[in-house]
């Protein structure tokens, strides 16, 4: 098939970061692998999906510009429609709401696929979502914020949406990345791996917390990609300097934005005995979990958000109801072998699964009497 996949403009694909342009990376490729002919709208800086093709729209490279988002259709329009299987992944959807507003037959071969839960998504009948988890079903159904019970983020970032009517949701597929690029090399080192943005409900806290409180070696690998990253960090260093006086050595290292990124922060999953990432927000999926796990290190995390979908207690990690929860699972955290949290990864969430799960929905949307369907 050809397949057009409207990517983001706010970063190139794959990013010289971290972003939801790493999923569009992984999804153009897994299709790719499929044999399907891949047309990649991304910013500038992208690369061509293998076997593909690439087409520029404005990059806006750390800003969200619907301005920018609307060039898809202005410049490629007719290349668009024609295409066998539309995939929307830019944030806001502007692609989507044309095509349901002034071509309402390519609705039928036209699929979303939110960047988390803040992102617009068209109103209008049909669209068609794909969502990575049930909880983040749940969210978009109910209209919820992820940080809707967050008492730290409530009052800023947990406000209620528009609640979306659940005949409009399609399917509900984890979430996919490299497993080919993402893999183990070499042996275990004896330190511990968090790794991610410095938000307050990343886990920071909880891992220095940790830490602290089992004398642990820990490496906090940050993620500066905008500036508010950087205040974020330093708002957190006073909790780090506390973890060092009780003991703990902790490490904190950001590493460079360009496309090593992707294999420096490899080789930290490879190496580490284990990935704390105690979220405290119901956050819709978890891309660093799934290239740990891919990489063959074990995760211990909370059971907040989809956390529950894409660790299996006792298998691939721990799943720890409260922090007190973590200092047993680090004692056992030697139960957990690495060849199984390969194994599971690369069963359930190797870009190609991903992948075959969305093209397996065309022919429902094709379908003029289940014009929508609900597909778990």
């Amino acid at each position: 098939m050809r397949i057009s996949l409207i990517g983001m403009t706010t970063f190139p694909s794959p990013p010289f970061s971290y972003g939801g342009e790493a999923a569009t990376w992984s999804l153009a490729c897994g299709l790719s692998a499929l044999h399907h002919e891949v047309f990649l709208y991304a910013a500038p800086g992208s690369k061509v999906p293998p076997e593909g093709k690439l087409r520029y729209i404005p990059g806006t490279y750390g800003e969200i510009d619907l301005s920018a988002e609307a060039k898809v259709m202005e410049l490629y329009r007719e290349e668009v429609l024609a295409s066998d299987l539309i995939i929307d992944m830019s944030h806001n959807k502007l692609p989507s709401e044309e095509i349901y507003w002034y071509h309402r037959q390519a609705t039928k071969k036209t699929v979303l696929i939110p960047n988390g839960v803040h992102g617009h998504i068209p109103r209008c009948p049909k669209y068609n979502l794909i969502l990575g988890s049930r909880k983040w079903k749940e969210l978009v159904i109910y209209g919820r914020s992820q940080f809707y019970d967050n008492p730290l983020l409530a009052s800023v970032w947990g406000r209620s949406f528009e609640p979306t009517p659940e005949k409009a949701i399609v399917g509900v597929f984890p979430w996919g990345t490299d497993t080919s690029f993402y893999t183990p090399d070499g042996e275990r080192e004896d330190w511990w791996l968090w790794l991610g943005r410095p938000t307050p409900n990343k886990g920071f806290a909880e891992a220095l917390w940790l830490a602290a409180k089992k004398k642990l070696h820990l490496k906090c690998v940050v993620g500066l990609g905008m500036e508010s990253h950087r205040i974020e960090l330093e708002g957190q260093m006073p909790l780090v300097e506390e973890a060092r006086n009780a003991g703990a050595k902790v490490e904190v290292i950001t590493i460079p934005q360009g496309f090593r990124h992707h294999e420096i922060k490899r080789e930290y999953y490879r190496k580490a005995k284990a990935m704390v990432q105690f979220l405290t927000s119901h956050e819709p999926f978890g891309l660093v979990m799934i290239e740990a796990l891919s990489c063959g290190c074990p995760v211990i995390s909370s059971t907040k958000g989809a956390v529950p979908e894409i660790l299996e207690d006792g298998k691939t990690g721990f799943l720890c109801e409260t922090k007190a929860g973590m200092l047993e699972a680090a004692d056992r955290i030697g139960e957990i072998v690495p060849d199984t949290c390969r194994r599971e990864a690369v069963k359930r969430f190797d870009a190609q699964v991903w992948a075959q799960n969305i093209v397996n929905l065309l022919p429902e949307l094709e379908e003029e009497t289940n014009p929508i369907g609900r597909r778990d």
